[in-house]
């Protein structure tokens, strides 16, 4: 379960941060093009985020109680959706080793679903 709750941890922090830098850095171009619906999806990211950063902490600190593990599977699957859905917006930009990272890293949460699926 320390794979699981490692890969939230690190995945989540990983999402706040890469979404702060490029706010902070002006490389969401939605937001000069003054696109409201980006304003969804990042609030949308950091949620994810935080949730699996919640999740990974209460792994590594309580232990994997069925309810814990049943956030941390709903954080893990928003991930899923998350890392296809953005590996299509990168494909559009022809930048194929983020939509590699992010197909790989959509092997890692997959493997972390069926552990915590079997109880492993």
């Amino acid at each position: 379960m320390a794979f699981v709750a490692w890969l939230a941890l690190i995945s989540g922090v990983g999402i706040v941060g890469l979404w702060t830098m490029l706010i902070a850095t002006g490389q969401v171009p939605e937001i000069e093009e003054r696109d409201r619906a980006i304003w969804f999806h990042i609030t949308a990211e950091y949620l994810l985020g935080f949730a699996l950063i919640s999740s990974g902490l209460l792994l590594l600190l309580i232990g994997a109680d069925v309810s814990i593990r049943v956030f941390a599977g709903a954080a893990l699957g928003g991930t899923a959706y998350s890392t296809i859905n953005s590996s299509g917006y990168y494909a559009r930009k022809d930048q194929w080793v983020a939509v590699g990272a992010f197909g790989a890293l959509t092997v890692f949460v997959v493997v972390a679903l069926a552990i915590l699926i079997l109880g492993g």
